[in-house]
C-alpha cells in the first residue's frame, strides 16, 4: 500500500524553458519531472492530483516559495491537470536494488 502525504505545490516552466535545471539538464516543454529542495536528483516521487497519479524524478532545485513543498514541471503539471497552486499527494519511491 502506498501512502500519501500531503503537500502543497506550485508548478513552472513557461519563462525557464531552455534554462539548465540544478540536476543539469535543459528544462523543455515536454520534460516530467518536479523541483524539491533537499531530496537527491533523479530520486523517483509517486505525484497525486484530483484522482490521477505520475511518477517523475526529481530534476530541479526548488520551490523557493514559502509555504510550498514542491514545483511540478509544466508538463507533470498539464498530466495532473493541475492548474495554479494547491495540494498534491506524494510519496517517495525506493529505488530498486543494483543487480
Amino acid at each position: 500500500m502506498t501512502v500519501y502525504r500531503p503537500a502543497m505545490a506550485t508548478f513552472y516552466g513557461p519563462g525557464f524553458f531552455g534554462q539548465q535545471t540544478a540536476c543539469g539538464q535543459t528544462l523543455a516543454p515536454d520534460m516530467h519531472g518536479v523541483a524539491h529542495k533537499k531530496l537527491p536528483c533523479g530520486t523517483l516521487v509517486a505525484v497525486t492530483y484530483a484522482g490521477r497519479e505520475t511518477i517523475v524524478p526529481v530534476i530541479d532545485r526548488g520551490p523557493f516559495h514559502a509555504g510550498f513543498s514542491w514545483d511540478l514541471t509544466q508538463a507533470t503539471a498539464d498530466a495532473l491537470g493541475f492548474t495554479g497552486t494547491g495540494e498534491i499527494g506524494y510519496a517517495r519511491i525506493k529505488p530498486a536494488p543494483a543487480a
